[in-house]
């Protein structure tokens, strides 16, 4: 008969994967590149539609200064003019004067209404306001 040897193998085990979520740390930072992405969208569509803010925003502040101080609102007018369209006025030479670009949107947004009051009142009728 043949002789045998024997030989010892050390089997090698292949570890087991464990899954663990990411430490806190790195979940924060994937959630703030999200949240600075997002805030960067915002501030870019805020920047395209600037002149339409501005003039929101110059509307705005007419109608609550005619909400709250409508005595004042009544000393703009000039000739015959409506108030909106006086204080539109006074924003575009502001504006040309300062070189300011904001004044010169919230000028549209009244001037805008001021031209509605005016059309509104063609023919004898009133304005509605």
């Amino acid at each position: 008969m043949a002789r045998t040897a024997t030989q010892r193998v050390k089997i090698v085990r292949v570890p087991k994967i464990v899954r663990v979520r990411a430490p806190l740390a790195a979940r924060g930072r994937a959630a703030m590149a999200r949240l600075r992405r997002g805030g960067r969208r915002v501030v870019s569509a805020a920047e395209e539609q600037k002149h339409l803010i501005g003039a929101l925003l110059g509307a705005a502040g007419f109608g609550l200064l005619r909400r709250y101080s409508p005595s004042t609102v009544e000393t703009l007018t000039i000739a015959g003019l409506p108030p909106e369209v006086v204080a539109g006025a006074a924003c575009y030479l502001a504006a040309k004067m300062t070189g300011n670009r904001t004044l010169r949107h919230a000028a549209t947004g009244l001037g805008c209404i001021g031209v509605y009051q005016l059309v509104q009142t063609i023919g004898g009728g009133t304005s509605g306001w």
